[in-house]
C-alpha cells in the first residue's frame, strides 16, 4: 500500500474497519509518519493540522487514533486528488542543495527545497555559487505586481472600486462622501463614498497637493492677510516630498521663536 491507496480508501470510506488496518499494519506505520506531505498544497489542511497536531504528541497515539484523525481531516475538507502531493523526495535529497548554510537548521532547509522545487518561487544558483546581493525590481515589474494587488482587491473585495469618477457618474449611484485618506505607500489618494444601497465605493487617484506659502520663515514678517501675489505656489505629486516639506516648514518657524 503506498499514500495514494491510503487516501483513497480514506476518501471512500466512512468507516475505518479494524481488519483493514491489521491486514496493512506494517505499511500504514510508514505512510502515516509521512502523510503530512500530502497536504502541502492545501493551506486550509495544513492550518488545521498545525493547530491540533502540533499541541499533542501525535506520535504516542494508537495507530487507529492517528488514520481515525487523518480520516477526520479529509472527509471535513474534501480535498481532491489533483490537489494532493504524493511524489516522496527523501530528506538527505531535500536539504543537500542548502548545505553551504550550516547554520541553516534542516527543517528550514526542506522548506526552502519545497518552496524552489514545488512552488517555483526562486532558484537557488545564488545559494550554490555564495551570496549575492538580490537584485531590484525593475519598474515595469513594480508596476505588474502593482496591477495584480489592484485586480485582486477588486475581485475578492465587497467594496467597489472606480476606475473613473465623474458627475454623472456620482449622479447614477448617489454617491456621498463619507472619507477622504491618503495610502502613502502607493502615493495615492482615496476617497470613499457611500452609495443609495449603503455600500462602500471607492475612487483612488495619484497624490497631488497644491500649497501656497510664504517665502519668509519669520512669523514677525507676515500679517494676517497677506497678498496672493506675496506667496509662493508649488503643487506636490509625493507624499513624502509633502511631509519633508512640512517637517522643514516647522522647523524654521521653531527657530525664528528663539531669542
Amino acid at each position: 500500500m503506498n499514500r495514494r491507496q491510503f487516501i483513497n480508501y480514506l476518501r471512500t470510506h466512512d468507516e475505518i474497519e479494524d481488519s483493514w488496518i491489521q491486514e496493512n499494519e506494517k505499511d500504514l506505520k510508514k505512510i502515516v509518519s509521512f502523510i503530512w506531505e500530502a497536504f502541502i498544497y492545501t493551506p486550509r489542511i495544513i492550518n488545521f493540522v498545525n493547530k491540533h497536531v502540533n499541541t499533542y504528541d501525535f506520535n504516542s497515539f494508537k495507530l487507529k487514533d492517528k488514520i481515525e484523525f487523518i480520516h477526520f481531516i479529509i472527509k471535513q475538507s474534501k480535498p481532491a486528488i489533483s490537489w494532493l502531493n504524493f511524489d516522496f523526495f527523501s530528506r538527505i535529497k531535500r536539504v543537500k542543495e542548502y548545505e553551504l548554510y550550516k547554520e541553516i537548521p534542516d527543517n528550514d532547509k526542506r522548506a526552502l527545497w519545497h518552496l524552489e522545487n514545488e512552488y517555483k518561487l526562486f532558484e537557488s544558483n545564488s545559494i550554490k555559487s555564495g551570496y549575492e546581493k538580490p537584485r531590484k525590481l525593475t519598474a515595469k515589474e513594480k508596476k505588474k505586481i502593482e496591477l495584480v494587488v489592484r485586480d485582486h482587491e477588486t475581485e475578492s473585495s465587497a467594496t467597489e472600486i472606480l476606475s473613473i469618477l465623474n458627475q454623472e457618474l456620482i449622479e447614477e449611484k448617489d454617491l456621498s462622501l463619507f472619507d477622504i485618506s491618503v495610502i502613502d505607500s502607493r502615493n495615492l489618494i482615496q476617497y470613499t463614498f457611500l452609495d443609495k444601497n449603503n455600500k462602500k465605493v471607492v475612487y483612488r487617484e495619484p497624490y497631488k497637493m497644491k500649497i501656497k506659502f510664504h517665502p519668509s520663515s519669520s512669523i514677525f514678517d507676515k500679517d494676517y492677510f497677506e497678498p496672493v501675489e506675496n506667496l509662493y505656489e508649488y503643487v506636490f505629486t509625493s507624499v513624502w516630498d509633502y511631509m519633508k516639506f512640512r517637517k522643514v516648514l516647522n522647523q524654521a518657524f521653531l527657530n525664528s521663536l528663539r531669542v
